[in-house]
């Protein structure tokens, strides 16, 4: 059994519900622990009649769990304050929330829930290929993390926070505490270096502090974004990316900004990221796949 968490609004839930059914590509049993952010969300995950989905209420937690009520406090990094000035949909303070979920829902399901071992999955990213491949790359490690793919230093980080991986072990459990720790207080002896960008930068330190019980992400598990689209080569005829003279398959794309038109039929792959279209045709057949799965739940969800 594979445990994973994720969380999102109404906002994202078309997209969560389209990440969870990537997963079921894998033979592999799982559950999934989808963190609610509002009641609409939890109340139509609740009717939900998929097992393998745990839905639980952000807003009942933040009743009791001291962690949330000081995440909630915590006033926006840079990172949250650009994206809400792009995006338009939240706050700056609700976007330094939403960010801090990631980093307390890991935390959440290994202290409070016991789980063995979790990964964390943001809502918008798509899986073609089984997930085993990225439990195949951390093996028995007990921190898991994937990079941006960039060729060039990234002022937001070496890692990306769209998947994360904590084992409940000394050195899983210590790092999510320190990644915790570190969000609930913006004035940490970190924050200067790394605390601008949410929780992402912080995981160059949970990577490092972790030693040889760390793992990057990535070996066998092909991986894309739309920041690193021109960081890989593509082999057409076998359908496969290339990652420093690697070929792998597509394991799964993180759709971050992507932006669908469902009257129109038609999607922008990342607008924040500046990538509009796409003209590889393999990878153009992925993102097919994915607009039309996310708007197959937009209509069921609208129904």
């Amino acid at each position: 059994m594979k445990n994973f968490c994720t969380v999102s609004d109404k906002n994202y839930l078309h997209l969560g519900l389209a990440m969870h059914e990537s997963l079921g590509r894998s033979s592999c049993e799982y559950k999934l622990y989808y963190f609610c952010v509002d009641n609409e969300t939890y109340t139509f995950l609740c009717n939900y009649n998929d097992e393998r989905i745990i839905p639980i209420s952000i807003e009942s937690l933040l009743k009791t769990n001291e962690d949330l009520q000081i995440l909630k406090s915590v006033e926006a990094s840079y990172e949250a304050k650009a994206v809400s000035n792009i995006e338009g949909i939240h706050s700056p303070n609700q976007w330094q929330f939403l960010y801090s979920l990631s980093t307390f829902t890991v935390n959440y399901c290994l202290r409070n829930l016991n789980l063995e071992h979790i990964m964390y999955i943001d809502a918008d990213i798509f899986f073609f290929e089984d997930f085993i491949y990225a439990f195949n790359d951390i093996g028995n490690r007990s921190v898991g993390v994937v990079e941006h793919r960039l060729l060039t230093k990234n002022p937001a980080g070496q890692f990306n926070v769209g998947i994360v991986y904590f084992k409940n072990d000394i050195t899983g459990l210590g790092a999510s505490d320190f990644w915790l720790k570190c969000m609930k207080d913006p004035n940490n002896e970190f924050s200067v270096d790394y605390g601008s960008y949410g929780d992402q930068k912080y995981l160059e330190l949970v990577y490092e502090g972790s030693g040889e019980d760390a793992v990057i992400i990535g070996d066998t598990c092909g991986h894309l974004a739309p920041w690193n689209i021109p960081c890989h080569q593509y082999d057409n005829d076998k359908k496969m990316i290339v990652w420093k003279g690697k070929r792998q398959k597509l394991v799964y794309w993180h759709f971050s900004s992507f932006v669908p038109n469902f009257q129109e039929d038609t999607y922008v792959v990342g607008k924040r990221h500046g990538i509009y279209e796409i003209n590889i045709s393999f990878i153009r057949e992925k993102t097919d796949i994915y607009f039309n799965t996310i708007k197959k739940y937009k209509k069921s969800l609208e129904n």
